[in-house]
This record gives structure tokens, sequence and C-alpha cells, in this order.
């Protein structure tokens, strides 16, 4: 029994140890329900920077409430004692099931997989939230037979690792599964680094060899950087190749290499349960910590896709093969049927389930979970043979959502459809790219017409999303052209004053001053040696204000909403109003939900918290963005990350933004 006691709460027995805490299990005496209590070890609660850590993953945990997380209920200190309670999971972990049975079955590894990296999507797309120590010791198998992920002891959002850095010092997770990145610590994690933990998993689970089990921790350090894994179906013959290639993949070294979204990774896994490949070309061979063996080349039909096509019905086998052949046709009448939900009930009645929008009585449990595995699965398969149709992808997964409420395939797929539309909205910024890159040069060169056409003149994938921003683009070139014409020749003015001037707008934030300021620059014949370099640095500011102008976008589709948001001040329930000339107008709400609206606010971007703003911004991969992101590092007092990101921007300013400091802006 405990030494120690938490008043409220009976403990039972100690169930577990990490590197941080110790936990107990414990009956909560007001609710008479089993919790878990996660207490902090002694020596380290003297030490203010541990405590912090401790605090901050409890807070980082209780705000993601998913049926693949492990839930924290509290989290509180004791006289000098802190710990959080969190749900009780009745089960083992796979950790112990590997170890029963030497290696898991592929069907099984394949599951957990899918289970484990919806969870870190979730997390990720909803807090911005990893993980920095999946390892089947941290699944926990439930006694239904679900997934769970633990022991968010390790996990850090963006926040603290913009505010921290991510040094050599500052490195979490177990050597073994640890990312190459997280071992040098050296770069900014990401998703991608969970991306690499969950690969390395998954090889342990197929093989039931532990990476580089049999080294010293810090040798292993080193290896995750430097040597190789030998191929899963040389280990074990009975790994088909498909996993194969998603292991290598999932593990690749460098994180570019990895999957670009947690909704890739969710593809690939649907695709490899269906004896495919995983989406994109091969890896260029060596990239990988896995080894790529010529045995797993020989022959990608294996007994277990013989299986699978087995265990098909004679009638669902037809008609996947009169899909296939109509998707090969063009698949318009396979996506009207599916779009109306015709197709769903057709297979449902020919596989003998009923219908969920018949009549008749709701078949087992077990019956309908089947029912949206399967519904959830073809939605991936279908969109996965349709990769630009995002909108019926989300439209199809938000029926299944609606009509699996209640069970977790009804989370699985919103959030899936969130990450799908983070996806759409990434892949239109890429559009926007494209042609600002191309814009640039006509710009540089005072072509403000030919540039404003190009954007006008787009009539490509996505032209209709990013109509609005291609207008006002244009719009903005033309008033260059105009204003170019109704202005005498500028004076020459040195490069040193117009960096400068440049550094110290888009330090106070006054991107669009920047951009004419370089627009001025670029049309200077004196310098004309340096006009290319001006407009990759224009370019840059004006991503920097693009993501603004995304801030702001994510504001204004929650118009006439109630929002949880994280402003200067702290955690905030606000119902927005309006955004209007740069500013978010809302009726701000006390502390309670209940409480009577305080009063109306009006502010900018910067009057967000950084995670806020991160959050809103979406995807960090636009030109930009490193500035942007230095920006607001530097706002927070983070001098090591503004300095690491500045240094990622054009030379002609890195300098000059490391020794400026921006200023500060209240509502």
């Amino acid at each position: 029994m405990s030494n120690f006691d938490i008043p409220g709460f009976e403990i039972l027995e100690k169930i577990g140890a990490g590197g941080m805490a110790t936990v107990w299990k414990a009956r909560q005496i007001s609710l008479d329900r089993i919790v878990a209590i996660k207490i902090l070890y002694s020596k380290f609660a003297s030490d203010p920077a541990d405590v912090q850590r401790f605090q901050k993953e409890a807070q980082a945990a209780a705000r993601l409430k998913h049926p693949g997380i492990v839930q924290v209920y509290d989290a509180s200190a004791l006289g000098g004692m802190y710990y959080f309670i969190m749900e009780y999971v009745a089960g083992y972990t796979v950790g112990e099931w590997i170890k029963r049975k030497g290696a898991l079955s592929i069907k099984d590894a394949l599951l957990v997989a899918e289970c484990v990296a919806d969870a870190l999507a979730y997390a990720w797309s909803e807090a911005g939230v990893i993980h920095c120590d999946i390892k089947p010791d941290n699944m926990l198998v439930d006694a239904d037979g679900s997934v769970k992920v633990s022991d968010l002891g390790l996990a850090r959002t963006l926040s603290h690792m913009l505010a921290e850095g991510a040094s050599g010092e500052d490195i979490m997770g177990t050597p073994s599964y640890i990312s190459p990145e997280q071992a040098l610590g050296t770069e900014p994690l990401d998703f991608r680094s969970d991306i690499y933990s969950l690969g390395a998993s998954l090889y342990h689970m197929v093989t039931g060899q532990v990476p580089f089990g049999q080294e010293s921790p810090d040798a292993v350090m080193d290896l995750q950087v430097n040597a190789t894994l030998p191929d899963p179906i040389d280990v074990n013959p009975e790994v088909p190749p498909q996993v194969c290639w998603l292991i290598e993949k999932m593990m690749c070294k460098d994180p570019a290499g990895r999957s670009s979204s947690w909704t890739e990774v969710q593809q690939d896994l649907a695709r490899v349960k269906k004896g495919l490949r995983p989406l994109g070309e091969a890896l260029p061979e060596g990239m990988s910590t896995v080894e790529r063996s010529p045995a797993r080349t020989k022959s990608m039909r294996t007994a277990a896709d013989l299986l699978a096509t087995r265990r098909a019905g004679p009638v669902t086998q037809v008609v996947r093969l009169v899909a296939v052949l109509l998707v090969a046709a063009g698949g318009l009448w396979l996506f009207l049927a599916w779009n109306h939900g015709k197709l769903d009930g057709l297979l449902a009645q020919l596989n003998g389930v009923p219908s969920p929008s018949a009549g008749t009585s709701a078949p087992g449990q077990a019956a309908m979970d089947d029912r949206w595995a399967e519904d959830y699965q073809n939605a991936l398969a279908w969109f996965a043979a349709h990769p630009g149709r995002y909108d019926d992808a989300m439209a199809m997964l938000s029926r299944l959502a609606d009509a699996a409420s209640g069970t977790p395939y009804s989370g699985m797929a919103r959030t899936r459809v969130d990450a799908l539309r983070r996806e759409k909205q990434q892949r239109v910024d890429g559009v926007l790219q494209q042609l600002s890159r191309a814009a640039a040069p006509l710009a540089a060169a005072s072509k403000f017409a030919a540039a404003a056409d190009l954007y006008t003149g787009y009539r490509g994938e996505f032209a209709q999303e990013t109509l609005g921003e291609r207008q006002r683009r244009a719009a903005a070139l033309k008033a260059q052209a105009e204003a170019a014409r109704a202005l005498p020749p500028a004076p020459q003015r040195p490069l040193d004053d117009v960096l400068d001037t440049v550094a110290a707008q888009v330090l106070d934030g006054r991107y669009s001053d920047a951009v004419v300021t370089l627009g001025g620059a670029i049309a200077d014949p004196g310098h004309a040696a340096q006009a290319s370099e001006l407009a990759g640095l224009k370019e840059q500011v004006e991503g920097a204000m693009q993501a603004e102008a995304r801030i702001l976008d994510s504001f204004a589709r929650q118009k006439g909403k109630q929002v949880k948001v994280q402003l200067r001040t702290g955690l905030r329930e606000l119902n927005v109003r309006d955004v209007r000339d740069g500013k978010i107008v809302a009726d701000v709400y006390g502390e309670s939900d209940l409480a009577p609206t305080h009063g109306t606010i009006e502010f900018d971007v910067k009057y967000l918290q950084y995670t806020e703003r991160l959050r809103r911004m979406g995807s960090s991969d636009f030109p930009g963005s490193a500035l942007y992101m230095g920006l607001m590092a530097a706002e927070a007092g983070s001098t090591a990350s503004a300095r690491r990101y500045f240094g990622q921007t054009s030379p002609l300013i890195a300098d000059r933004l490391m020794a400026g400091k921006p200023s500060k802006t209240t509502p």
C-alpha cells in the first residue's frame, strides 16, 4: 500500500512507474469510480523546471478528449506532492502483448497502428500536441479490446517548443523508438517525429524485436541517426511486403521523406490492409532506418492477400469489381451512387446487413460496428482512388459520422474530416505559392499587369477556392501599376537604408508597408543586381502577411459562434461578432459559461497568444512561415527560437531582424 493519502481517494495499488512519476490505482469516493493517479517523484517536485513540465503535461492532456486517448480528469498539488487523476484502463500494454506472443499478427499490428494514428492525428489537429514517446508500452488495450494512447508525460505542445527551443539537453523519448531529429536535439519537432516512433513500434510489433534493442541507450541514440535495421521480412518472413514498404516510409531518417500529414498515414494504413503499397514513390534506397531486402520485392501477393480475398463474399467481390471498372471509366456513376447513400445500402443488403436508412430493426451492436468499420475503410479507399476530391470525401465521412453517432467510428470520421479540411487548405495555399513565385519576377521587372493576369487567368486546380485571394492580389498589383505611373521616378536609396526600413516595418507588423518599400527598391535601377534577392524577400513578407490573413479568416468562419480563444490575458470565451479592418470584434464572457457578457472587445492578431495563432494559421509550409514564426517567438520573449527562425529568412534581412525588437500591441 501507499505511504501517502489524497483526500477523496482510496489508494488501492501501485500499477506502474515511469521516468518522472509513479502510477496508482485508486477509487474516487465521491463518484465511486476507479481511476489512475499519476504522482511526480519527490526528487523532481523540488525542481521548478520539472514541476512546470509536469503541470504542462496535465494541461495538454486534459484538453484532449478522444476515445483513443487516456482521459485526464484533474490535476492538483498537495503538500509538495504533484499529481493528476486520469482514466483507469483495465487491460494490458501492447508491449506486454508482444512479450506473450513473440510478435503480433499482421492484422492485430495494423489495427493497433491505425488506432494510435487516429488518436495522434486528433491530438495534432486539435491542440498541436505531439507525444514524443510513442512505443508499445504506451499503447494500452482496454478490457473491451479498444486501443488507447497513454503517458503524455513527454508530450510537448508547439508553444513549449517555440518558447523553450529544442536543445540537446531537452531530448525526450525512449531511445529504441526515438526519431533521429529527437536524438540530435537540433530541430523543432512536429507530428512527423511521432510518425517515426509509430513506425518503430510497428517494426517491434511485427518482428518481435526492439529496434536496436541489444545496444546501450546512448549508443541507440547514435544508431537512430546513422545505422539501419534489417528488413522486417528478413526477420519474420510472414510480414507482407506492403507492410515493409510502410515501415520503411514511416522510419525515413529525414522528416521530409515521411508522410506529409496524419491523413496520409491513415490512407497508407488503409491501403496496406487491402494489400496495396503506401501512397507515393518509394524512398531512394538508404534514406530509411529500415533496410530494403530483395525478398521484399519478389512478390506483393501473399497469403494474407489471398485470405483477404477469400473472406469477401462472392457477391461483394462482384460489386467491387464493377466499382473498379467504373472508376477506370471515370467513376461518375460510382460517385453519384455513393454520394446519395445508395452504394452503401446496396453493399449492405447484398451482404445481409440492413441499410441504416431501411425501416428494419437494428442489427446487433457487433454487426453495426462491422458496418461502420467497413464504411469507414471504404471511404478512405475511395479518397485514395480520387485524391483531389476533398469535398466529396468529407461529405461521405460526415454522413458516416452522423449515422454512427455514439460509436468510436463517429469520432474517427469527424477527425478525418478535420484532417482532410486542413490538407485541402495546404494544397490551396500551395497553388497560391506557385502563382506568387511565377508573378514575383514580373512584378520585380515592374510588369504589374502581366503579374496580375497570372492570378486572374488561373484555371487550374482549386481555382474556385483561390478566387477571392487571387482577385485581391491582382488588384494590389494593378494598384502598384497605377501608383508607378502616377509618381515620378523615385530617387535611388542606399540598399542598407531600404533594408533597415523593411526590417523596422516587419518587426512592427506593417507588412503592407514593407511590401511597398521592397516594390520600390526592386524597381530602382540602382538595385538591379539585387532585384532577384529583393523579390524573394518580398515574397516572404507577403507570406507573413498571408499568415495573418489566414488567422483572421479562421475567425470569420466562426462568426456568430461561441469559441474559447487563448488571448494574452489567458483563455477566454468569446462570441465572434465580426472581422473587419484587420481586427476581430467579439463579446467576451467570464470564467463560467453562465456568466453574463462582460462587454465587447476589438483586437488584432497580435493580441492572441502565439500558440493560438499557430493553431489557426494551419500549415507552416509557405514562404514567410519562418519569418512569421520568428516574429511570434520574439514577441513571446524566446530569443533562441526567434534567432533560429530569423536565420532561415532572407540573408538580406536576417541579421537586422535578430537585432531588432517588435513593438507590443494591445486592443
